[in-house]
């Protein structure tokens, strides 16, 4: 059960962490290029850390490294969201990265330990909660959104100002209306043709019958 927790609780936080990054991009009035840069740092961070989990694991013991990863890790993301500039949040992403990656490893390891001592093929399953945990987050933020999108539109009716992040969401579902709005027309004109098209049809084939 704790390999499993740890699968869902790494899916969870990676995928809330990449939810959150268009706000974290608002927040710090950063552009695309610089947002990119700094989260090469997870990468650096997660590259230096997977080979030196193993003599970790080694000298602390396998449970004490994973829990160790998990604890810093987490505290790492939180710390990520509210740092106020773009500098900082490289480094601190340097650190998540590392632990990221000694969480990823040492869970890994931890299953295929669960593995040897059961006989049994449960990689996928610890995996699958893996998806799971990154589901979850996914379905909570597209609830959040909902709700964003929809104080937006009360605000904007009422001539206030929308809550931050919901402005580009209704940007975003306007094009999406515009775009299915074009595609109904485009839809009722071809069906228009082909409706003139069938009764010029029956047209002809009626002349013909009356001339037979």
């Amino acid at each position: 059960a704790a390999v499993y927790a740890a699968f869902f609780t790494n899916g969870l936080i990676i995928a809330s962490w990449v939810a959150r990054l268009p706000a974290v991009r608002t927040r710090l009035g950063a552009s695309e290029p610089q947002l990119g840069a700094v989260l090469l740092g997870i990468a650096g961070g997660a590259v230096v850390a997977m080979p030196l989990t193993s003599r970790l694991c080694d000298r602390f013991g396998l449970r004490r490294v994973l829990m160790m990863a998990m604890l810093g890790c987490t505290a790492m993301f939180v710390i990520a969201g509210m740092t106020p500039r773009i500098v900082p949040l490289g480094a601190v992403l340097v650190a998540v990265g590392f632990g990221y990656g000694t969480w990823d490893v040492s869970m890994n390891a931890a299953a295929h330990d669960v593995e040897v001592r059961t006989e049994r093929p449960l990689m996928p399953r610890f995996h699958g909660a893996f998806s799971v945990g990154g589901a979850q987050d996914r379905g909570d933020h597209l609830r959040h959104g909902g709700l964003a999108v929809a104080a937006g539109d009360r605000d904007e009716r009422h001539g206030e100002a929308p809550p931050p992040g919901s402005r580009q969401l209704l940007q975003r579902r306007q094009r999406i209306g515009h775009l299915q709005a074009g595609q109904a027309g485009v839809g009722q004109a071809a069906f228009g043709q082909r409706r003139h098209r069938a009764g010029f049809a029956r047209g002809g084939q009626e002349v013909m019958r009356i001339e037979v």
